[in-house]
């Protein structure tokens, strides 16, 4: 399963889930008995949250493990960092 079918499967979830606590009362909704159309919808807010993501924050770049023993990140660190988050979410967004 890829990354955005994940992240819209979660997403999907989490919404059926607020609907329940709304007072839904329809017939039970799954990934699984919901129209092609509703999946698509659900990948685009994935890649739209996944692409939210591509700027890792600092303290992402600290939390990397290459920071040095005082916490601190020097630039080229967090330069590359910040470059293989980067790489991953491409990654994630192109499967």
């Amino acid at each position: 399963m890829t990354m955005i079918e994940r992240v819209a499967r979660a997403a999907f979830a989490r919404a059926k889930e607020r609907g329940r606590l709304a007072g839904y009362s329809g017939p039970p909704m799954t990934w699984d008995t919901e129209s092609e159309a509703l999946h698509e919808d659900w990948r685009s807010v994935a890649r739209a949250a996944i692409t939210a993501m591509r700027k890792p924050t600092d303290e992402m770049c600290r939390a990397s493990g290459l920071a040095d023993g005082t916490g601190h990140i020097g630039q080229s660190e967090e330069w590359k960092a910040a470059a293989v988050f980067r790489a991953m979410i491409d990654a994630a967004l192109e499967e």
